[in-house]
């Protein structure tokens, strides 16, 4: 059996969690398309952050700094929070570290919660449309259809999947392509969900940087 190197499960790990660009040829979602497919997308709605927006994203990337403590079980940094209108909010990290489970992104994550504590799809259908999650990275396409499917009515997010793209491959250049070509979020602009992103992106690209470098030996600022 291969022997596989701490810095090659490190790097599927991330691919695993990371998300989708904005592009695919002839996709006709809502959205600015590319410049050259796959590989420059442009932000196909960003509006200016409210302070309850910012306040909560802000929380999410917080979220994602608490899931890579060892406490937590050392997962990569993504996290994710759902607020109602009426104030609720539920918390979620992603946690594919802590159980080697790869659909536990911190947004598959937070939906489940969410149910399993007495939300109804069905009878709740109000109250998801006129929910926000907020997630520190843009979600993939395995969230945006848990998304979809929850009947949740818009996603904010921090950084984006092509800005994630950039940072693993500072770190792993032999990597050829770790992004699935479509819109994750163009799909569900497509079908009416309020999409908003990518915001904080210093901030939400700084936690990936810190992690990375830690799971590889070097330092970390937010290691306890």
């Amino acid at each position: 059996m291969r022997n596989t190197s701490r810095r090659e499960i490190l790097k599927q790990g991330l691919l695993l969690t990371g998300g989708a660009t904005l592009c695919q040829e002839g996709f006709s979602a809502p959205a600015t398309p590319c410049e050259d497919q796959g590989t420059s997308p442009k932000v196909f709605n960003i509006e200016p952050l409210s302070d309850v927006d910012k306040k909560y994203l802000k929380r999410a990337i917080e979220i994602a700094e608490m899931g890579t403590q060892p406490e937590s079980g050392s997962n990569y940094p993504y996290g994710a929070l759902i607020r109602f209108e009426n104030g609720d909010t539920f918390e979620a990290w992603n946690t594919v570290a802590k159980h080697g489970d790869p659909t536990r992104h911190a947004e598959m994550t937070l939906l489940t919660k969410v149910f399993n504590q007495g939300m109804d799809w069905q009878r709740d259908r109000g109250r998801l449309k006129k929910a926000t999650i907020y997630a520190s990275a843009e979600p993939c396409f395995m969230c945006a259809g848990a998304i979809f499917w929850s009947g949740i009515g818009r996603v904010v997010y921090g950084i984006s999947a092509a800005q994630l793209d950039e940072i693993y491959k500072e770190y792993f250049p032999d990597t050829e392509h770790s992004q699935i070509p479509a819109s994750a979020m163009g799909s569900l602009a497509a079908v009416g969900i309020d999409i908003n992103g990518p915001h904080l992106i210093e901030q939400s690209s700084e936690i990936m940087h810190h992690n990375i470098r830690s799971q590889l030996g070097k330092d970390n600022p937010f290691k306890k």
